[in-house]
């Protein structure tokens, strides 16, 4: 699809010998990660009960917990206080931050929650797993990507494709906050005055 918004004929994979194909491969992964961060995509979203660095301290945090070597966007640290199936209000969250670990090549997440467990948006690589909209705002992500290699950098075809992946964006957030029911946060003032 992404080749299809340029103006450009399809690939059958990414090893072939052409530009189209070659433009693909090099934007593609990256494409997915991009993607994937601008959105809690429920075929992606994962909950890990994390592990605890024993050999990480850093100020003001009681725990150090393992980055999931898969995570391309933590999304929350779950409040276990909180009902189940139901996202955390303003006031119950719990706080934590990213953090680079002392040898300087992992991520760690630092929380004061014993026992954390993060939800957190997992790479993934199999392609069948992607819903519609995932595909859809890929394409257009993709094909801004390979705009410049593949159209000579078309600054109004570029406008026109980052354009397309924010409304297509917008869409799916809307499409999941649809196919999702959570408990309500707080009751309203007019229940209690009941």
């Amino acid at each position: 699809m992404a080749l299809s918004h340029l103006a450009k004929n399809r690939i059958s994979g990414l090893n072939q010998n052409t530009v189209e194909s070659q433009a693909c491969a090099l934007h593609y992964n990256f494409a997915i990660d991009v993607v994937l961060r601008d959105h809690n995509w429920a075929f992606a979203r994962k909950y890990l009960a994390l592990p605890i660095k024993a050999d990480e301290k850093f100020i003001n945090w009681a725990y150090v917990y393992a980055y999931p070597p898969d995570c391309v966007s933590a999304r929350r640290i779950v409040n276990p206080a909180a009902d189940p199936g139901s996202e955390s209000a303003p006031l119950d969250e719990i706080p934590w931050k990213l953090a680079l670990a002392s040898d300087n090549n992992t991520n760690v997440i630092l929380c004061n929650l014993v026992d954390a467990t993060l939800e957190y948006t997992a790479r993934v690589q199999n392609a069948a797993l992607f819903d519609a909209s995932f595909c859809e705002a890929l394409s257009w992500k993709l094909a801004a990507g390979m705009c410049a290699l593949l159209r000579g950098g078309d600054a109004t075809l570029l406008q026109f494709l980052r354009s397309n992946y924010t409304v297509t964006l917008s869409g799916a957030r809307t499409d999941s906050a649809n196919e999702a029911k959570t408990a309500p946060t707080t009751r309203s003032s007019l229940y209690d005055s009941r």
